[in-house]
């Protein structure tokens, strides 16, 4: 189950986030980008798992770990199971249908 996914955390936590001594620009800042977009799921074909097995719930403002890249992900792979929340990174509306999204999910999957 992928609770608020960290798709892509470049945007975030990039390079462009933090103050660096001297100006990396060039070459090194574009290493840099490539490096952080690396372990992002959205550079796979797809899931390596059945997307039967896999829920995403996402809150539609969280900008730690942005909704886009999350929508993305799930059109990329066929839009699996998922259920997408108001809210943001540490509070999400609904935390009880947040719950009961996760029991269905472990039920179905007979845990």
């Amino acid at each position: 189950c992928l609770v608020v996914p960290a798709v892509d955390m470049s945007s975030p936590f990039g390079p462009e986030a933090f103050r660096f001594s001297c100006d990396p620009g060039g070459q090194l800042l574009e290493d840099m980008r490539r490096v952080w977009k690396l372990h992002s799921p959205l550079n796979f074909s797809g899931p390596g798992i059945d997307r039967d097995k896999i829920l995403f719930l996402s809150a539609k403002g969280d900008h730690l770990c942005p909704f886009d890249s999350v929508l993305a992900l799930c059109e990329k792979w066929g839009w699996p199971r998922h259920r997408f929340f108001r809210g943001g990174h540490w509070l999400m509306d609904d935390r009880g249908e947040r719950g009961r999204a996760w029991h269905m999910f472990l039920d179905d999957m007979e845990f």
